[in-house]
């Protein structure tokens, strides 16, 4: 059996609306409002935009990677021989300088690194 066509644009109009509202229902979830005479009406829930907390912390820490794997391989004086030419450089060279500088905990974990690798080589 073949659907007939709407005569009335308007209502032709208004199902299109509802369709479109029900697709988006569906697609993002809904909330129900109750209201004071007792209508319940749906809502489609809102889109929150959420700070990727997971890919920065995964950045920082192949960051953090990079710097450790460098200092380990170029050594104490050779890499801070190379920050120290960096921070000559530009604005963005002299940020990445100030990030790379060697700190603490990189130094110490170098040490871990070298030591395990030496370790593995037998």
């Amino acid at each position: 059996m073949a659907a007939t066509p709407i005569i009335d644009p308007e209502f032709g109009h208004r199902l299109h609306r509802l369709e479109r509202k029900h697709t988006r229902l569906r697609a993002r979830g809904s909330r129900v409002h109750v209201g004071p005479d007792g209508l319940m009406v749906e809502y489609p829930r809102r889109h929150v935009a959420r700070f990727p907390l997971k890919s920065l912390v995964m950045l920082l820490l192949l960051a953090f990677g990079f710097k450790l794997w460098m200092f380990a391989a170029l050594g104490g004086d050779d890499y801070n021989a190379r920050v120290e030419r960096l921070a000559q450089g530009n604005t963005a060279e002299q940020v990445a300088a100030w990030l790379l500088q060697p700190d603490v905990f990189t130094e110490s974990a170098a040490g871990w690194v070298t030591d395990a690798l030496a370790a593995l080589r037998g």
